[in-house]
């Protein structure tokens, strides 16, 4: 009789190297569908993140007040529905996609904090490659798009993101008074209505649209305002970690070369249906 065991277990190895093997491919890269579901959950080299669904609907952008003329704007905004990051990009993130840290020298073991002192010119290079990975087109929120999610939509709007209050604020956001000068963990504060954290506080935040002041004038339909050649500074959006509460309002906005980095300043990302 021929002994055919060898045989089976040489069978049996292979087999579960390629179900090992096609397992890891997958998990490496997970992308979830989008549709119109209230979010998702996208997976790159292990490393996952929730994109939140916002519901279209239309706001008044900005203020009408003449104080900072850089905030003046009090036009009708018509947003579409959208995808935002639920947090920040980390640093964790930074390196799944990226395969090495923003900034090694200045980590300090938080892989959960948001990634910073990041420039405009080279979060378009990492949406690049996490596109190229996802096989999906994340981008920069538009201006518009991020005072709209950062205020909470279209109804019951607040002055900053999650609360009217500033006495409140230091339960929503990371900032001057509590921050002890240093980025923190991502969602480690309460959420505003949409289910998005650190819209106020924590890292500031680039946006898609080049510089305009004031911000009055831009797309009706709250899509970036790009100009053609394309302008030397963006738009940021939050205050900071660094900076008082009046900073963190959700109205308010400043510039910055696109080529040059700042100590708090982040991004989060968005996905356009």
């Amino acid at each position: 009789m021929v002994n055919m065991q060898p045989f089976g277990n040489n069978m049996f190895i292979k087999i579960f190297l390629k179900i090992f093997l096609i397992s890891f491919i997958i998990n490496s890269c997970k992308s979830s569908s989008v549709g119109n579901s209230s979010s998702f959950i996208e997976t790159v080299n292990n490393v996952s993140f929730k994109m939140i669904l916002v519901e279209g609907g239309q706001f008044k952008m900005g203020s009408e007040d003449d104080f900072f003329e850089n905030e003046k704007n009090g036009e009708i905004k018509t947003i579409s529905n959208f995808y935002m990051c639920e947090t920040e990009v980390t640093e964790k993130l930074w390196y799944a996609v990226m395969l090495k840290y923003h900034n090694e020298d200045f980590l300090y073991d938080c892989y959960d904090c948001p990634v910073e002192d990041v420039s405009w010119n080279e979060i378009q290079v990492f949406l690049e490659r996490l596109n190229k990975l996802t096989k999906k087109k994340f981008v920069l929120p538009s201006e518009a798009q991020w005072e709209y999610a950062a205020g909470g939509g279209s109804l019951n709007r607040t002055e900053w993101a999650g609360t009217n209050s500033e006495d409140e604020l230091i339960d929503y956001a990371w900032c001057k008074s509590n921050s002890g000068n240093k980025r923190h963990k991502v969602g480690t504060k309460k959420p505003n209505n949409l289910g998005l954290f650190d819209m106020s506080g924590n890292v500031s935040e680039w946006c898609e649209d080049d510089w305009h002041s004031p911000g009055s004038g831009g797309p009706a339909n709250g899509s970036a305002w790009i100009d053609s050649p394309r302008a030397s500074s963006a738009v940021v959006r939050n205050g900071s970690w660094f900076l008082f509460p009046y900073s963190l309002r959700v109205i308010k906005r400043t510039d910055w070369p696109k080529g040059e980095s700042n100590m708090d300043f982040g991004f989060r990302l968005a996905l356009n249906l």
